[in-house]
């Protein structure tokens, strides 16, 4: 028998090894260090599953078995082969005997179906050194949209308020005939220690529930941070029991001063809320700024399942159509609005340029007079005065130069077009104060280019230009559109690179929301673009808006695109402004209700409402749609605030501020604002 060399028994030697220092635990992996310490990390089951276009949480569990502590981060980068579409780094961490957890937020990601998704996992020492601890394989969504409830409460009371959370989830299969995604819901616990104390931390919840002990055991900054999600867009519900301190009643009392005027908050019983609402609702629930919240204060042990109109409640926060109340267990929501692609594939583009014209004419007077200075001169002139010699300079010299002037001249037309055109829109609410702003930015490039930015306290996103084509977006690998990599402590203090390839226009969707510094593109807007309390400014004409230069005429191309695929690219806002006029019809059954803000919104004539029914239906829009408006910091630029009551009126103005068009749009109260 062949004995076994030793060629052979040193690399099987060193594969053993290697595997004994990296390896797969049952709920994680596990390394061990060279001085024999050892970590393991785990991803919490609790983890939502990785959701398209939205903000993404993940928790781990890390257990340290050294035996002297570590300082380092966790750091983890997100694959779909061959794209990097996540890199991460957690805050700084002392690792010592024992588990701990840390939660991190990732970027909203475009992920095609059936993806292979690769998350490795990083130890990063404090100086920079890095090792690879392993790899693990996450589940994805996919075209699956997912939602996500948050539900806070403490260990002790989670099983009394946790069918009152089921009783909201949202489920519906996928519809292939009409494309409609499915629909699930995720429910992301956390105790009161765990809820984010900046608002941007609120961006993984779709919705979110504060129950029982836990809301009495939020902080002041963890409070405001909360108010200010929800006046931002959030929908939010707060069940208050026990004694209160004064700044839970004034954290209560701040929601009110911008929603219903009719409900008021008072203490009795040493603490205890006591909600006075006229409307006589079990659960009063309003809105702030363009968010949306209910309160319930139960009396001793009483469970809000106990009343008939809890389903209620969660069709009003879920922006769901109608208040009849649902089944507890399972519901069949209507078909989502996800980047409104059924409203996009009704347009039709066609073929249209997007890089500039060539210099045609510039480029035959260069010919004409190279013909001129190198066949007339050689030919004739040097003949005459017999200095044929002359050619074997003169010829290679005006090629050459011409050649340079062929390149200059192109480049000059063409250029080294840096060109960026940005889109501002902002929510404000009385005074002017700044709810959220969204800004959609257009770079194109004749050049390659790779961009490095640090962004502090705002998200960004890119959205596929493809999807504002006729024929719809295109998925998969072959997205011609590179994703963000970022990299630090997202989405509060971190740098995003970004590859903008060659004439592919790249389209970027940031959001701001206050608690964080005010970005360039929105410090640059004056205040009194943002206050809408010049009332004839309001309901002036559109024509006469359009012909003093009020309203531009969005040149976010500057002619590198066409215009059919410029009115494309406005036709989601579009869109959505026809759809809310029409739902706020279907809801309340006002056929002249809020025409006078659409009036001066800056899209063709005004929109006139009709009450007949066979005309319900505007750019094949469904009146049954479901509004999911709570901030995710993705390309929702579509989420626009609806009125909540009758009597409500939103208003849209638009003016224009260095090429720049500012958006900006308030719900007013009639009668009270």
């Amino acid at each position: 028998m062949r004995q076994p060399s030793i060629r052979t028994i040193v690399p099987c030697f060193a594969i053993l090894l290697a595997c004994s220092a990296v390896s797969a635990a049952p709920d994680g992996i596990e390394a061990t260090f060279a001085n024999g310490d050892r970590i393991r990390v785990s991803l919490l089951s609790e983890s939502v599953e990785i959701r398209s276009e939205a903000v993404v949480p993940w928790s781990f569990e890390i257990e340290w078995l050294g035996s002297t502590p570590r300082v380092g981060r966790i750091g983890i980068r997100l694959e779909e082969r061959p794209r990097v579409l996540t890199d991460l780094r957690s805050r700084e961490l002392v690792l010592t005997r024992g588990r701990q957890r840390i939660d991190l937020l990732g970027p909203p990601l475009s992920i095609a179906d059936g993806s292979r998704l690769d998350l490795k996992i990083d130890w990063i020492a404090a100086d920079g050194a890095a090792v690879r601890l392993g790899t693990l394989r996450p589940s994805c969504s996919g075209r699956t949209r997912v939602l996500a409830i948050g539900f806070v409460t403490t260990s002790s009371q989670a099983t009394k308020y946790a069918q009152a959370v089921e009783a909201w989830r949202l489920a519906r299969p996928s519809d292939v005939s009409s494309g409609a995604p499915a629909i699930q819901t995720e429910i992301i616990r956390r105790g009161p220690e765990e809820v984010p104390r900046r608002p941007l931390g609120f961006l993984m919840f779709d919705l979110l529930v504060v129950a029982g002990d836990a809301f009495r055991d939020l902080e002041e900054d963890q409070l405001a941070a909360l108010s200010t999600w929800i006046s931002a867009g959030g929908a939010a519900a707060i069940i208050g029991e026990g004694q209160l301190s004064e700044r839970h009643r004034a954290f209560v009392e701040g929601l009110l001063r911008g929603g219903d005027r009719t409900t008021k908050v008072t203490v009795v019983d040493e603490g205890r809320l006591s909600i006075h609402d006229a409307v006589r609702r079990e659960f009063p629930r309003w809105r702030c700024g363009v968010g949306r919240v209910a309160v319930f204060a139960p009396v001793e042990e009483e469970h809000p399942l106990e009343r008939e109109s809890w389903g209620d409640v969660g069709n009003y926060l879920w922006r769901l159509p109608g208040s009849s109340a649902l089944p507890t267990w399972s519901r069949t929501a209507p078909r989502p609005d996800i980047l409104a692609e059924p409203y996009l594939r009704n347009l039709t583009v066609g073929k249209t340029r997007r890089t500039p014209s060539i210099p045609y004419r510039a480029l035959g007077w260069l010919a004409a007079l190279y013909f001129v200075l190198v066949i007339f001169v050689d030919v004739w002139l040097f003949g005459m005065i017999r200095r044929r010699r002359w050619t074997w300079v003169w010829f290679p010299s005006m090629t050459v130069l011409f050649a340079v002037a062929i390149v200059s001249v192109t480049r000059a037309e063409l250029g080294d077009a840096a060109t960026v055109r940005r889109w501002v829109l902002i929510d404000v609410a009385d005074s002017g104060r700044v709810l959220r702003a969204h800004c959609l930015e257009l770079s194109l490039h004749s050049e390659w280019r790779s961009e490095e930015r640090r962004l502090v306290g705002e998200t960004i996103q890119t959205i596929d230009p493809r999807r504002f084509l006729g024929w719809g977006i295109a998925r998969g690998p072959a997205n011609p559109i590179a994703p963000i990599e970022f990299t630090g402590n997202y989405p509060f203090d971190y740098r995003a690179r970004q590859t903008i390839a060659l004439w592919t226009g790249v389209l970027n969707v940031r959001f701001w929301m206050p608690g964080a510094p005010e970005p360039t593109w929105l410090a640059e807007v004056p205040t009194a673009f943002r206050n809408l309390d010049d009332a004839q400014a309001l309901y002036e004409p559109l024509d006469d808006l359009q012909r003093r230069g009020v309203l531009p005429r969005l040149d976010l191309g500057s002619g590198f695109y066409s215009k059919p695929t410029l009115d494309g690219m406005m036709f989601q806002v579009r869109a959505a402004l026809e759809r809310d006029v029409q739902r706020i019809r279907d809801l309340w059954g006002a056929p002249t209700l809020s025409v006078e803000a659409f009036g001066s919104s800056g899209w063709g004539n005004e929109v006139q409402l009709s009450a007949d029914p066979s005309e319900r239906r505007l750019f094949g829009a469904d009146p049954f749609q479901m509004r999911i408006a709570s901030p995710s910091g993705a390309g929702n630029v579509d989420d626009w605030p609806l009125p909540v009551e009758a009597d409500d009126l939103r208003i849209t103005v638009c003016r224009e501020l260095d090429r720049t068009p500012i958006w900006v749009r308030r719900i007013i109260r009639k009668g009270v604002e």
